[in-house]
Parts: C-alpha cells; sequence; structure tokens
C-alpha cells in the first residue's frame, strides 16, 4: 500500500511524535499497522519506527537510478550508526524518533542494521 496523500514526498512529510508515525503507518500499511496492537505496549513504537523505516528503505527499490537506491540505503546505514554511537543525528524526523526509541534497546541496532544491508544488497 502507498502513502497516497503524498506519495512523492514522504522523508519531508511532517512527522514528529510516535502518535504521528503511528497514524501514518496506519494510513499507509494497515496490515503492519494492525500488526503492532498485538505487541506489548512498551514495544509498540519501536515497531511502528521500524516499520516506518522499513517504508523509507522500500522507496530506494523504486528509485530509477539504482545508485540513488544505494545512496538512500548508506545514508539510512551512516545514520543508523550515529544512533548507535549516540553521536550528532542528520536532521530527519525519521532518525530523531528511531534514535528515541532506541536508545534504551541497543539490541535492536544490529537486526536493524541488517535490515539496512539487505535492502542495500538487492538494489
Amino acid at each position: 500500500m502507498s502513502d497516497t496523500a503524498n506519495p512523492g514526498n514522504l522523508a519531508s512529510a511532517p512527522i514528529g511524535s510516535a502518535a504521528e508515525f503511528d497514524a501514518r503507518l496506519k494510513r499507509t500499511d494497515e496490515n503492519r499497522w494492525l500488526a503492532t496492537r498485538y505487541a506489548p505496549v512498551a514495544a509498540r513504537e519501536s515497531l511502528v519506527a521500524i516499520y516506518v523505516l522499513h517504508q523509507e528503505l522500500g522507496r530506494a527499490l523504486q528509485t530509477k537510478e539504482a545508485m540513488l537506491g544505494k545512496n538512500r540505503t548508506q545514508w539510512w546505514r551512516e545514520t543508523l550508526a550515529q544512533i548507535a554511537a549516540a553521536g550528532p543525528l542528520r536532521r530527519h524526523d525519521l532518525s530523531v524518533e528511531l534514535a528515541r526509541v532506541l536508545a534504551n534497546r541497543p539490541d535492536l541496532i544490529a537486526p536493524v542494521t541488517d535490515m539496512i544491508d539487505r535492502f542495500h544488497g538487492v538494489i
């Protein structure tokens, strides 16, 4: 399912709070959003942020130029490394949300990095 409200500019969509990410996921991928309802309440925000990242990475597969897709996935790989290092973060609403939800979950950094690498390898 695609974001019909703003299909061409998801990365710059005005998303900021966990509730806005939740609403975006519900609007753009209701099946994954429903899956988050079965997760423990404490895990929902992390799961929603990771699903939205999955959508962003999926956009990299849709580029007409493979190098552009590779650049996008590399950008997210580097951003996740910044999150893991608790260093300065690139300016993107999703990167800020991921940093927030992953701050107390360093165990999720490796699986999310693996997800990014898998997208990168497909392009």
